[in-house]
């Protein structure tokens, strides 16, 4: 626990998330989801939870998220969008996997 909490005193919104298929859980699907639904709540009172930084597409690695946030696609969109690169990648990393 933080010495001098930063919200320490006041009520914050939060979410909990269940986990109650270990196998099923997919952690990066879950961020975007969570980015999509909280830009949109952001939206509705005419902010963003997307400034001007550059920070955030560095962790991205790409420029298409913040995009594909600020258009307002869904969680389930923005998957949807990358499957492709999902499956090629996942094709040429098969045989270097020690384990399937």
């Amino acid at each position: 626990v933080a010495d001098n909490p930063r919200f320490k005193g006041e009520s914050v919104n939060a979410v909990r998330i269940a986990v109650t298929n270990v196998d099923a859980v997919r952690p990066l699907e879950i961020g975007i989801h969570a980015l999509a639904l909280m830009e949109t709540a952001a939206k509705r009172r005419g902010k963003t939870i997307l400034p001007g930084t550059r920070m955030f597409d560095l962790i991205a690695g790409t420029l298409r998220l913040k995009q594909m946030l600020s258009e307002g696609r869904t969680g389930a969109g923005i998957i949807a969008s990358w499957q492709s690169e999902v499956a090629s990648f996942e094709q040429k990393r098969a045989k270097y996997l020690l384990y399937s």
